[in-house]
């Protein structure tokens, strides 16, 4: 009996050594599965940022999984009553015994100190995209503030704006989705961006910064005061014998801790000064005989751009000690400043002309019932007035402007353009090529916000120009290149002149405009109208009946016209200037005219077209919806 209790078979003591060597190998197996996870991780965390390649280690994880998958089989198959066990277990421990576990565990200690490293590195790359954050969108926003003042910048400065804030925009994405090596090439492009300028030096690029910031400061205040008009109103009274009387008024607005100030005066000059002042002009388009947009019969000569000589004229010494008879025979550019002098001097009382120049950077509007006057021509002693500053006109009409009319526009950032080419086929070649250069400008310039209406020829006629002055919204912008005049008959209308013959008077633009567009007519006589009481003076300008003070009655915001027969391919030089100021860099229209007279001066010295436009309306006016160059802040 003791005998047999005390007895085992082999089979029962090789299942109890087997269960041992079982559970020996099945925590083994479980400390490798969680090891291979270990593994995973580590890798695919490196693997996110790409900055350590993990190629090997994948590779040793995935034939590690296989091990795992035959050995996990293995204990599935142990569990079964009738399996050979010992075997099966033999079979696990050699899986688990493979020379690749003691390289897994040696790689998760190294990759375990190349996270650590990458984490490091990590850290460093979040704490340079900080630093440089703040600073770059400091200057993108000074950058953007400088280009929509219309300052010039580097393109380098430009380059770094933009390029430099989309590297730092991409980062960002890239940081999300952990992709630090990304990040790293982001930021090492930025800094060969800023080496290449020389602005990789925090202190340098401060400094850059501040100059930028300084400018557009500067610009801000500029902007500022051309918010503000200086006007000055000139009222002729009836001539008494050899004199002409003016009322005289000036008013500067509150600026800063300036207050409004307004001044009244009464001045005489003799009338032999007013027909100088006339006479100046009436040589000046006696002078345009030849590709000039006059409604006349076409000329067939060459123009020579030289002053004819004035009438002799009684009366004192000017303040250059010339006798006014002596006047007529100086050069043209010397004439021109000399009438220019005298009309300030005797026009414009001393109180009058110290403000004047206490307000440098102020636009200067002039309202006349003498418009006849070369107002243009202006000198203060050191510069003619119109390239000083920005400068205007306002029609002092004998009616009110029309009040605008409440009509619907849906609301868009584009511009509407309209282009009037009304030059015969065989005249006024510039006109047509002047047309196509401003189509093209707009094209080049903001083509995504610019929508352009073209008529030519044929095309023009009074229905169509019924229509399209009378359109519901109306343009922001309306140029015509052609002819125009006025009935030497007929003290009243100035007109358009269209191919086939037929006359669009002002009268009709003034009733029919719709809108508060910026025109320009570049065409001869544009701007002028008979004066009062002398039909036969060519120097005359428009009164309020004439075809700018047309548009300008009519609601325009602000209308160009040419005050004597204008060179056509000055004319055309002169608006294309305009419009590239104008839309190119977002300027006002006052800035925008008085940047084309400084290049038509530099350009053409021979030539006067500087002085032969004249602007009605609003000097300040600037053009909303996306104009001029493109670059917005970034937070």
């Amino acid at each position: 009996m003791s005998a047999s209790v005390g007895t085992r078979t082999p089979s029962a003591v090789r299942r109890r050594v087997s269960v041992e060597r079982i559970a020996r190998a099945t925590d083994r197996l479980n400390k490798d599965h969680l090891l291979v996870a270990n593994l995973r991780a580590v890798i695919e965390d490196l693997g996110r940022t790409r900055l350590v390649s993990v190629g090997a280690e994948q590779g040793l994880v995935d034939s590690l999984t296989a091990i795992l998958a035959r050995a996990d089989l293995l204990v599935e198959q142990i569990a079964s009553p009738s399996a050979d066990r010992a075997q099966l277990v033999d079979a696990l421990e050699l899986e688990l015994a493979a020379p690749r576990w003691e390289a897994a565990r040696q790689s998760l200690v190294d990759l375990e100190a190349k996270r650590a490293a990458a984490n490091d590195y990590i850290t460093q790359l979040d704490q340079e995209r900080a630093t440089r954050r703040l600073p770059l969108n400091r200057f993108r926003a000074a950058v953007a503030r400088a280009t929509e003042f219309g300052l010039q910048i580097d393109e380098a400065e430009i380059r770094i704006a933009t390029e430099g804030v989309r590297m730092m925009l991409a980062s960002d994405a890239d940081v999300l989705s952990g992709r630090w090596d990304t990040v790293a090439v982001a930021l090492g492009r930025l800094t060969t961006l800023l080496q290449g300028v020389g602005l990789d030096n925090p202190k340098s690029f401060e400094d850059r910064t501040k100059a930028i910031e300084g400018r557009a400061d500067e610009a801000a205040m500029i902007d500022e005061r051309q918010d503000r008009r200086v006007e000055l109103i000139l009222i002729s009274e009836a001539q008494v014998e050899k004199d002409v009387s003016y009322a005289v008024l000036v008013r500067r607005p509150r600026y800063a801790r300036v207050q409004e100030t307004n001044l009244h005066q009464h001045v005489k000059i003799y009338a032999s000064d007013q027909a100088l002042f006339r006479q100046t002009i009436d040589d000046i388009a006696a002078g345009a005989v030849r590709n000039i947009r006059s409604a006349a019969d076409p000329p067939t000569r060459r123009a020579e751009p030289v002053l004819g000589p004035a009438a002799a004229v009684d009366g004192p010494e000017d303040i250059a000690g010339i006798p006014l008879e002596d006047i007529a025979k100086l050069p043209p550019d010397r004439r021109l400043e000399l009438v220019g002098r005298r009309m300030y001097a005797l026009l414009i009382p001393d109180a009058m002309q110290r403000l004047i120049a206490e307000t440098d950077g102020f636009p200067l509007t002039i309202t006349s019932n003498n418009p006849e006057l070369p107002w243009e021509l202006l000198h203060d002693g050191e510069e003619y007035l119109c390239l000083d500053r920005m400068f205007s006109r306002l029609p002092a009409g004998q009616t009110f402007p029309r009040r605008s009319r409440d009509t619907q526009r849906e609301s868009t950032t584009s511009l509407r353009v309209l282009l009037i080419d009304s030059a015969p086929d065989d005249e006024l070649p510039q006109a047509r090529e002047e047309i196509a250069e401003i189509e093209q400008l707009f094209a080049v310039l903001r083509a995504s916000i610019a929508q352009i209406t073209v008529v030519r020829g044929e095309e023009i006629t009074a229905e169509r120009l019924t229509n399209e002055f009378g359109m519901p919204g109306g343009y922001d912008i309306i140029h015509y290149a052609g002819h125009a005049g006025y009935d030497r008959n007929n003290l009243d209308p100035s007109y358009l002149l269209l191919p086939g013959g037929d006359k669009f008077y002002a009268e009709r633009v003034r009733r029919l405009l719709e809108g508060n567009p910026i025109v320009f007519l570049n065409a001869c006589e544009s701007s002028r109208a008979p004066s009062q009481g002398d039909v036969g003076t060519s120097g005359t300008v428009a009164l309020a009946q004439g075809l700018a003070s047309a548009f300008v009655y009519g609601g325009a915001r602000a209308c160009v016209g040419s005050l004597w027969p204008v060179f056509d391919d000055t004319a055309r030089m002169f608006a294309s200037e305009f419009y590239r100021s104008l839309i190119g860099e977002g300027r006002r229209v006052g800035e925008a005219l008085r940047s084309a007279r400084l290049k038509s001066k530099e350009a053409q010295s021979d030539r006067i077209t500087w002085a032969s436009y004249a602007l009605y309306g609003d000097p300040a006016f600037k053009l909303k919806g996306g104009i001029g160059p493109s670059i917005t802040t970034t937070t």
